[in-house]
């Protein structure tokens, strides 16, 4: 009994072509189905290192952008508490002024310009111990 081989050259290349354009064609498919023209360190790693930096210095960006909106926020917070301080204190001011005129202001007026200015203050009290951003206290004077 003879052994004999018998092969068929231009089939077995066209097989490995077959196999050549296959693998070529999932790895193209796999990058359009992921959108990103780098999936692992093969398809070159120095691509793959640049595009690691460049997410993480995106984080990095997305994270800044983030604590700035939220410190636009707690400064948006504390300047409309200053905002009613302000009002607050401008009319305690104009109490004051019109206390000072003892010439035609009586005892039950100087009175009722002291209840009122007292008000006052404790409405500014209250707005600079209770004003917070989050659970952080902005105008108690415990972040001096």
């Amino acid at each position: 009994m003879t052994l004999r081989i018998n092969n068929n050259v231009s089939a077995l290349n066209t097989h490995r072509n077959v196999v050549t354009n296959s693998l070529a064609q999932a790895k193209n498919l796999e990058k359009l189905s992921s959108g990103l023209e780098i999936n692992r360190g093969a398809d070159g790693p120095a691509k793959l290192q640049i595009s690691e930096q460049l997410r993480a210095q995106t984080a990095g960006l997305k994270q800044a952008i983030d604590n700035t909106e939220m410190g636009i926020s707690m400064m948006q917070t504390a300047e409309a508490a200053m905002d009613e301080l302000s009002r607050a204190l401008v009319q305690a001011r104009q109490l004051a002024v019109h206390a000072a005129n003892t010439g035609t202001n009586d005892e039950f007026m100087q009175l009722a310009d002291q209840q009122e200015l007292d008000n006052i203050l404790h409405e500014v009290n209250t707005i600079a111990k209770n004003t917070q951003y989050g659970k952080k206290f902005l105008l108690d004077g415990s972040r001096a």
